[in-house]
């Protein structure tokens, strides 16, 4: 019989439980800024920098962020009557491709300190040819971990744990936001290209 989740792991169980919309919106939002046209073309430096480093931050989040969360589900699989998600032994390795996917990114990331990028490592080139970019990869990733917790919560297995923390979010940025924002940074570019300044030192 398996052994009850502890008051700490269902803590943790809800954290994720309300932390996967905003996940998914930071998500949304990093992929917009990395694939906006403007962007990529904008001559404000401040844009370019923080817009290509953010979505990249971002994607490097969740990679180990998703990780944790299997880590997570697997100890409360067993209290369904579900597959367990990772392979026994001290690998740990996923069962599911998505997650296994993640896993080999993770490793990149930690043994090597690599920051993913378009490069010839064997785990991005695995993940191009398989999914075309992260984005595909970490929303089917995001998708089945929600399918997982609302699993444990209709299994009653979350109900020691208050349903109140829940909060909507607010609306995510779209498209147009992401516009207006760059062509404002044009404009003041074009109105002082050799940007702002110096700060007045004491």
């Amino acid at each position: 019989m398996p052994r009850p989740l502890t008051l700490r792991e269902r803590e943790l169980l809800f954290d994720l439980e309300c932390e996967l919309p905003s996940m998914r919106q930071n998500l949304d939002l990093a992929e917009l800024v990395a694939t906006h046209p403007l962007v990529q073309t904008s001559p404000n430096p401040v844009i370019g920098f923080a817009f290509t480093h953010a979505a990249m931050a971002v994607v490097i989040n969740m990679v180990l962020r998703v990780f944790e969360s299997v880590e997570l589900l697997d100890r409360a699989a067993h209290h369904l009557a579900t597959s367990p998600l990772l392979h026994p032994g001290r690998s740990t390795t996923p069962v599911d491709r998505d997650f296994a996917m993640i896993w080999r990114l993770r490793h990149e990331i930690i043994t090597h300190r690599i920051k993913l990028a378009p490069r010839a490592d064997a785990a991005f080139e695995a993940m191009s040819e398989e999914y075309g970019d992260y984005f595909v990869l970490l929303y089917s990733c995001l998708d089945k971990l929600a399918n997982h917790v609302r699993a444990l919560r209709s299994a009653g297995l979350l109900d020691a744990v208050s349903h109140e923390r829940l909060v909507d979010w607010e609306r995510p940025f779209t498209f147009d936001d992401v516009t207006r924002l760059v062509a404002a940074a044009n404009e003041l570019s074009r109105h002082n290209p050799h940007g702002p300044p110096p700060a007045a030192t004491a």
